[in-house]
């Protein structure tokens, strides 16, 4: 009986191994951070976190119904887009200096977004959606490079 036990053993413990190193780590939601700040859709933003200069405008916008206006922090690298109390609507990469949590920057290869994002997305002509956790994650590709990076609130 000791020795099937060991057998057993033997044949199961490497195809248990096999099996989780093939396994993809999948993440439940999008994390958008920028000078070590959370600056993910959904939350509420401070401009007063990020020790850059930025510039507040305010532009019309019609996803705001309540107000019809939206609040916009452009900083060197990036744009952030809120509604006036301060909820992340969009951040929007507008620099190849700062790369994605998964390591995607603007004028990298399109192939690097399936390597990076896998082929969980939906293809709308030149644009790539991944949507995690009601965020979408929208890049756009123009000649096999990236040039625009996106990440949305659903709703």
């Amino acid at each position: 009986m000791k020795h099937k036990i060991i057998k057993l053993l033997i044949l199961f413990i490497p195809l248990i191994l096999i099996t989780g190193c093939n396994e993809e780590k999948k993440e439940d939601a999008f994390l958008v951070k920028y000078q070590n700040v959370d600056i993910t859709p959904g939350n509420i933003f401070d401009s007063n976190t990020i020790s850059l200069s930025v510039e507040k405008s305010e532009v019309p916008d019609c996803a705001f119904s309540d107000t019809g206006t939206a609040l916009v922090y452009t900083y060197e690298d990036l744009e952030i887009t809120t509604d006036n109390n301060n909820k992340i609507y969009s951040v929007y990469y507008i620099s190849p200096n700062i790369s994605t949590k998964e390591g995607l920057s603007l004028g990298d290869k399109e192939e690097k977004i399936i390597d990076l994002y896998g082929k969980d997305y939906k293809k709308d002509s030149n644009e790539y959606k991944y949507i995690k956790n009601g965020i979408t994650l929208s890049i756009i590709v123009n000649n096999n490079t990236i040039k625009s990076i996106e990440y949305l609130k659903e709703g």
